[in-house]
């Protein structure tokens, strides 16, 4: 069995680029294949990862088991995985263009968004209970140039742009941009989705939205 080729991409756009008329296995498989590569490349690089995604891969594997046993028996699989452990390898790990902030885009990759998508349970913290909280330790994270905290705040490929501009334009200028914000107002869009409303110093306005991820409020953007 041939396998799939599966981008180098975010797995919404994995999921919303397939044609419209492709099949359900066809859309199996390329999910599936996406899921694999990156869950054992995580539990490998990413200390704790395997725990955290412990239950949700059990989950994942009773949905999906047998059309998974039969991948792994394929004469092609083990290169598939060594093919996208070798792509992971370059672009998270070998690609020290971003410095001293290289570690953190693994987090891009090795993310909540994976874990629920498999079927993980919510793993709540209370930091990140309500979108006020998530904000407040946001601010003060980056007031403080505490850069874990800070990251742990945002949706996964937030990080990766937030890791790009404190590379580029250096702390200080990421907190002339949270100091600009005078004031802040929070709307419900629906159970899993918040925007907030800032005022500016400027007498400008703009929007920064929350999601709701394995039980915990994140910023999208």
């Amino acid at each position: 069995m041939r396998l799939l080729h599966i981008l180098f991409i975010p797995l919404s756009l994995i999921l919303f680029n397939l044609p419209v008329d492709a099949t359900d296995v066809a859309i199996e498989e390329r999910i599936l294949f996406y899921v694999e590569s990156r869950k054992l490349w995580c539990a490998e690089q990413m200390p704790g990862f395997q725990e955290r995604s412990r239950a949700g891969y059990k989950i994942w594997r009773g949905k999906y088991g047998s059309l998974i046993s039969k991948l792994e028996k394929s004469e092609d699989y083990a290169g598939w995985l060594e093919e996208q452990k070798d792509r992971l390898d370059q672009q998270f790990v070998n690609d020290g263009r971003f410095g001293e902030y290289n570690k953190y885009r693994l987090l891009h990759v090795c993310n909540d968004e994976l874990i629920e998508f498999m079927g993980g349970p919510a793993q709540p913290n209370i930091s990140y209970s309500t979108p006020t909280k998530t904000w407040n330790l946001f601010v003060n994270s980056v007031n403080n140039e505490d850069l874990d905290t800070s990251i742990s705040c945002l949706e996964s490929d937030f990080r990766d742009d937030w890791i790009v501009f404190l590379y580029q334009e250096g702390a200080e200028k990421a907190r002339e941009y949270i100091n600009t914000i005078k004031s802040v107002n929070f709307k419900a869009i629906d159970e899993k989705t918040v925007k907030m409303v800032t005022g500016n110093s400027d007498g400008s306005t703009s929007f920064i939205e929350f999601k709701l991820i394995l039980g915990n409020w994140k910023i999208v953007k």
